[in-house]
């Protein structure tokens, strides 16, 4: 996924653990989530349905059937703004696992690359666990395969009888039970800013939840004057331009906040603050409002945030 995974393990629950053991069956659980999921992977089930001819069909695994299924269903509740099949637009603008393009794609060329997306040209038979296409689209799944595997992990450890621990893949979280020391997990939301010197936005408190965030801050490309975020708007097939420059969700699972992130990362500040209401969803948001950074909150948010802390730093 080129990124990192840490799992945090606080006593008495590690003293059950054999380390050694338990970073194998972890390590085993990501190395089955790529196989399936992963665009960087030339055998992986991803790779292998995007190399489909139209008309053709792909038997899959349960498990890439529903992040598809989850992804679906995030679609319609979001307007199309999270849209799993924009892969040939993610990487034409130098956002993929191909080596990005000097130049950038003109009007013509992205209204090109939009008529080899849609979600409506998968047909999906989820009795039999196939995929067949019905035009050249093509799956991009890393707005919510980092989230899954993080699950799978907590499912993992679940399992094991591992009551507390908190579980971290490149910045999607999901903790469970009490931090080291006893009570809550305090996690902060990092202040969106490019020069990233461990400022803090917020703090949240969170046992049983599952948090992520995304932003136009990280991951962005500069072409001359021009910054070219990473998230596409799939109706649009062009980076996001809005003012919104971080939005973090929290949920029940990680996949489900992986996904509404980067759906609310698309969405202007005003429908993200009208559909996470309409849904209750816990979300928190930072914009900018011509040299200032503004923050609104969903009313579902409120219960995690800790008050008076959000000038902490995280070094």
């Amino acid at each position: 996924m080129g990124t990192h995974y840490q799992l945090t393990i606080p006593l008495p629950d590690v003293a059950a653990v054999d380390a050694g053991r338990l970073r194998d069956v972890v390590e085993s659980r990501l190395f089955s989530v790529n196989a399936s999921m992963s665009t960087y992977q030339s055998d992986s089930e991803i790779s292998r349905f995007n190399r489909l001819d139209t008309g053709e069909c792909l038997s899959v695994s349960s498990a890439f059937l529903s992040v598809l299924q989850l992804a679906n269903t995030i679609h319609a509740l979001s307007d199309g703004a999270l849209d799993v099949t924009i892969a040939p637009l993610v990487n034409r603008w130098g956002f993929g696992p191909t080596e990005a393009d000097s130049t950038l794609p003109d009007s013509d060329e992205v209204a090109e690359l939009l008529t080899r997306t849609g979600l409506q040209n998968i047909a999906i038979n989820a009795v039999e666990g196939e995929l067949c296409k019905r035009a050249a689209v093509s799956l991009d799944f890393s707005a919510v395969a980092k989230g899954y595997a993080v699950d799978q992990l907590a499912e993992e450890l679940t399992l094991r009888g591992i009551d507390d621990f908190l579980i971290d893949i490149g910045g999607e979280v999901r903790v469970h039970g009490q931090r080291p020391g006893g009570g809550a997990w305090r996690l902060a939301i990092e202040k969106p800013q490019l020069a990233r010197d461990g400022s803090v936005q917020a703090v949240l408190t969170l046992s049983g939840q599952a948090i992520a965030t995304s932003g136009d801050y990280r991951n962005f490309r500069q072409i001359g004057e021009q910054r070219l975020q990473h998230t596409i708007d799939p109706r649009t097939g062009r980076p996001v331009e809005h003012a919104t420059t971080s939005i973090t969700v929290v949920a029940a699972t990680a996949a489900e906040a992986d996904a509404w992130a980067t759906a609310f990362n698309v969405l202007s500040p005003e429908r993200t603050r009208q559909l996470a209401e309409q849904y209750q969803l816990a979300v928190y948001m930072v914009w900018r409002d011509a040299e200032a950074l503004s923050v609104w909150h969903s009313g579902a948010m409120s219960q995690y945030l800790v008050a008076g802390e959000a000038q902490l730093n995280m070094r």
